[in-house]
């Protein structure tokens, strides 16, 4: 694994959502609904608050090459 990963902080509220590494480059990969939900218990959010921070703070953020990715599983389509 890259010493370059980037990681959703703090770890220990988000790396429960990791699903998986992509390869080439390395990126963590996080389950979408997992991040929305940790951002609804850690920081007080409704549903429509986390969706909103998620989009704009988190999927809209690029860090170079090794910026996490996100995965909707197919049963919480």
């Amino acid at each position: 694994m890259d010493d370059d990963l980037i990681f959703l902080e703090p770890r220990s509220d988000f790396d429960g959502a990791i699903v998986g590494t992509l390869l080439d480059p390395d990126r963590i990969c996080y389950n979408m609904e997992g991040v929305i939900e940790t951002l609804i218990v850690s920081q007080g959010f409704d549903r429509e608050e986390a969706l909103e921070w998620f989009y704009f703070n988190i999927l809209g953020s690029h860090l170079g090459d090794h910026t996490p990715t996100y995965i909707i599983l197919k049963d919480q389509e």
